[in-house]
């Protein structure tokens, strides 16, 4: 994880990296957090070993992960506003979570990102729900 997190910095620290592969990096790593947020798991303590099967809770860290990818997605934003995978990312994560007013906002975002041409119709309706 350390040598990824090293990887990551310095591929953006590159002078010549472009503000829409700047803002892709940001959005791939939005979907790994947000796919990370929603692989939850169950904790339990040991008190469930022996019998006491409601000592069992969610893992607090799944919503961590899904701030995190609303985070990417926003500073994937911040270097290309048409990026639909950074905004659609964040808007399935900021739901994840239970914050409606972002998700509808990035999402709406996202549905703005794409051209309006038929081939892209499937996803701007996706978005638009």
């Amino acid at each position: 994880f350390k040598h990824a997190a090293e990887v990551y910095n310095w591929v953006l620290s590159l002078p010549i990296l472009s503000k829409s592969k700047r803002a892709e990096t940001h959005a791939l790593r939005a979907q790994t957090f947000r796919q990370l947020a929603e692989s939850k798991k169950r904790v339990t303590h040991t008190s469930e070993l022996r019998g006491d099967a409601s000592n069992v809770e969610d893992d607090p860290l799944h919503g961590l992960a899904a701030e995190w990818a609303i985070a990417e997605a926003e500073e994937a934003l911040k270097h290309d506003e048409g990026c639909f995978l950074a905004a659609w990312e964040g808007a399935i994560a900021a739901k994840h979570i239970g914050w409606w007013k972002k998700g509808r906002f990035l999402a709406k975002q996202a549905m703005q990102s794409l051209p309006l041409d038929a081939a892209h119709r499937s996803k701007r309706e996706t978005a638009s729900t």
